[in-house]
């Protein structure tokens, strides 16, 4: 019998954009600490920045097959999981999304198989959630 692993212990992994452009950020600009290890396939968080592309042309694209990409990778068990999409306001061109995935390669795949959002490039950024609970689980000497 396999022995299920935990993920590992991530408090104190830092994930860094360094970047002065909000609305320029590509991979190079990224300092990732990643918190999966793909060789073991642990799934992990990843934010997706969605950009206007800069090259856009008014080309025509085949339609986006939006809800065959929620009916195959939008459940609990699919691969990679499509959680969820943000519209900032009016005056922010951005849309972001939230994956879980073994890595950012198969969250790419999966974009550009269904044509999620394709006037736009997708730059997924490895993340982990926590917040003030997590911070004092820890304790303020740790």
């Amino acid at each position: 019998m396999t022995k299920a692993r935990e993920a590992p212990d991530t408090r104190g992994c830092i994930v860094g954009v360094n970047s002065s452009h909000s609305h320029d950020i590509s991979h190079e600009d990224t300092n990732i600490v990643p918190f999966t290890n793909d060789q073991e396939g642990i799934l992990a968080q990843y934010l997706v920045i969605h950009t206007p592309k800069a090259d856009d042309s008014e080309e025509a694209r085949p339609p986006t097959q939006l809800a065959d990409l929620a009916a195959q990778h939008g459940s609990e068990g699919s691969r990679p999981r499509w959680i969820r999409a943000w519209s900032p306001d009016l005056h922010d061109d951005r849309i972001f999304s939230l994956w879980e995935a073994v890595n950012a390669e198969e969250i790419r795949a999966t974009i550009q198989k269904f044509g999620f959002l394709d006037n736009m490039d997708a730059h997924p950024v490895n993340v982990r959630e926590w917040g003030p609970a997590d911070v004092l689980e820890i304790g303020p000497n740790e």
